[in-house]
């Protein structure tokens, strides 16, 4: 309206993308943070001002993209790229910052369920495309304002590992190829860790028959062991990587697979486990025994007295280790039978209404001594039927949810308050 003192200047411009950039609500920023941008540019364009964006500007609008959710913000990677090539225009210089957030936009593009496989590894393919470009500004300028580094490699390669279509698994090799000779050619700052390991076994399951799924995860984790020994501390073996080669040979992919395939990766999966028990670095965590239920589940023949003792042995040793949470137990009462799933959990359930804690039945505090978060409630039936109908504790909460006011006028036909 041509009151030039409330005309706002390029520090308050400022100070708000950098907001939008580190806000935690990730719903509405990135939108917003790009509204702010293109209306400052169009003022520009118009001549009603003369501030128009900078470095630091983009900067944080790219940062505030590359937060955001894709299913909030849908078209986040073509902003993004329009971004980069608007400084282009302008003689700004995208920093290595810039071309980062730029990666993980498509990261998370790839990353988003519910998209097509196609479309995942174009996204993919986006993400890898930008990570060549940052390479070629490095090689080409004499003062260093562009590095690729470990994250921008590991995201690049976490893209990849979603996609199912043929060709992922190549590109992966050859991006953790490269990290590796760059390491060994004296670039610490693309040195792989144990993530770029981690990404490139889910890559497997989604991109090989389940006959190589053993084979090829034994032989990325070896290259794992290998860089460790070798001076690379980020490889080092931590449960997270254990994890995921369980994972990877006790997937459900292997139901159907031969007995062969089957014993194979028994094989694997039982000589991982020994290591890790055996290793003064890492502990087995609720997550690890998680994955052994449902792998020996998966492995053994169904129903079987073999499979029925594994599972009871996993879920007693978790019970020792104080690892018990939410999952497992909805693990155990999936793979397990009604006599062991009574036998094993509702004998030890017990009712603590008179304490602080949820209304609901509970196992024993030592069970769950080492978990994050609350103490799991006891699940109340497996497979739609009540398994404990002869446990003294159960009755009792079943007694007093029926003498409740409000399942009281439910039986007498009033309306719930």
């Amino acid at each position: 309206n041509g009151f030039e003192e409330f005309e706002p200047s390029l520090e308050d411009y400022l100070v708000v993308f950098q907001a939008w950039g580190g806000v935690t609500d990730k719903r509405h920023s990135a939108r917003r943070a790009v509204t702010l941008l293109e209306k400052m540019e169009a003022l520009h364009q118009n001549r009603h001002t003369e501030v128009q964006p900078n470095e630091e500007c983009y900067r944080h609008v790219l940062r505030a993209i590359s937060n955001a959710k894709p299913r909030h913000f849908s078209v986040g990677g073509k902003k993004a790229n329009e971004i980069l090539m608007k400084m282009d225009s302008q003689g700004l210089l995208p920093d290595s910052a810039c071309y980062s957030f730029v990666i993980k936009t498509w990261c998370n593009a790839a990353m988003n369920n519910g998209i097509r496989p196609r479309e995942r590894l174009n996204y993919a393919i986006e993400a890898q495309l930008m990570l060549q470009e940052m390479e070629e500004r490095y090689y080409r300028s004499a003062s260093i304002l562009v590095r690729p580094t470990t994250s921008d490699y590991n995201n690049v390669i976490r893209a990849m590992s979603r996609c199912t279509a043929k060709g992922a698994a190549e590109r992966i090799e050859q991006l953790l190829t490269k990290m590796e000779n760059k390491y060994r050619d004296g670039d610490v700052f693309v040195m792989p860790n144990s993530e770029s390991y981690i990404n490139a076994m889910y890559c497997l399951k989604n991109t090989k028959d389940v006959g190589e799924y053993v084979d090829g995860g034994k032989a990325i984790f070896e290259r794992m062991e290998t860089q460790y020994q070798n001076g690379n501390h980020a490889c080092k073996p931590t449960v997270e990587s254990y994890n995921a080669l369980i994972k990877l040979c006790g997937s459900y992919d292997f139901v159907n697979a031969k007995d062969e395939g089957k014993r194979k990766a028994l094989e694997c999966i039982v000589k991982t486990l020994n290591k890790m028990r055996s290793s003064d670095r890492v502990e087995l965590n609720s997550f690890t025994h998680h994955l052994l239920l449902c792998a020996f589940s998966n492995l053994l023949p169904k129903g079987s007295r073999e499979q029925a003792r594994a599972v009871e042995s996993i879920f007693l040793k978790c019970c020792a280790d104080g690892f018990v949470d939410n999952r497992l137990l909805k693990s155990f009462q999936r793979v397990t039978s009604n006599e062991t799933y009574r036998r094993c959990v509702l004998q030890y359930a017990s009712d603590e209404s008179d304490t602080d804690s949820p209304k609901g039945l509970y196992l024993p505090q030592e069970w769950s001594r080492n978990i994050y978060g609350d103490r799991p409630l006891v699940p109340m039936s497996r497979d739609g039927n009540f398994a404990a109908e002869k446990h003294t504790a159960i009755n009792e909460w079943k007694m007093r949810r029926l003498r409740s006011r409000k399942n009281q006028r439910l039986l007498q036909g009033g309306r719930t308050l």
